[in-house]
């Protein structure tokens, strides 16, 4: 799996924009519904000759969203529509491609052994000792 950056076709006041993915955090009810999906992205800001102005980490959220009714500050009521974005990452992905891969480390033992407290890292009690490493 390749993870490049991926230049914007779009400019945020005049300088180009690149963004790389950084990591994604589901979480699924035991039915397997996704509740929600934050994804983590880097993203860095170039200068016309293509260095490096500054990169940062982001995080967005896809949610799920209803809708709503407000008044604005001269008291004119107006409407936020609803929002499926969630949904339509399900859709385009699909559940089995964001439950599916960690099962397979759910089911190896050797990785994650039975008996284990909560935010045990991986391979922690699993790696070989090492004497005489010189």
């Amino acid at each position: 799996m390749i993870n490049n950056w991926i230049t914007l076709a779009e400019q945020k006041n005049g300088i180009n924009i690149q963004r790389k993915f950084a990591g994604l955090h589901t979480e699924v009810d035991e039915e397997n519904n996704v509740l929600f999906c934050r994804i983590n992205y880097f993203e860095r800001e170039l200068y016309p000759n293509g260095l490096i102005m500054k990169t940062t980490k982001k995080t967005y959220s896809l949610e799920n969203l209803s809708e709503e009714f407000y008044n604005d500050e001269n008291g004119v009521p107006y409407k936020l529509s609803a929002t499926t974005s969630l949904n339509y990452y399900i859709e385009n992905v699909g559940q089995p491609s964001i439950i599916n891969p960690v099962n397979e480390i759910l089911q190896n033992t050797t990785l994650l052994p039975a008996i284990v407290e909560d935010n045990y890292p991986l391979n922690r009690d699993t790696r070989t000792r090492e004497y005489n490493y010189e």
